[in-house]
């Protein structure tokens, strides 16, 4: 489980699929704790809302 997600793209455009798919993974797998994420370049509003549904929030 991972707390914290730090990816950003390096420029290559080529990369931005590949990161997206590699970033769902590691939400995935950070089992409803991710405390900081960092999508620097290449984040999407799709993206955002599936970061967004797998969070917990708690008041």
């Amino acid at each position: 489980m991972w707390p914290v997600i730090d990816m950003k793209n390096s420029g290559d455009d080529l990369e931005v699929v590949n990161l997206d798919i590699l970033c769902r993974r590691a939400v995935d797998r950070s089992l409803r704790e991710l405390i900081d994420i960092d999508i620097e370049y290449f984040g999407t509003n799709d993206l955002l809302l599936y970061i967004s549904d797998r969070y917990y929030y708690t008041f």
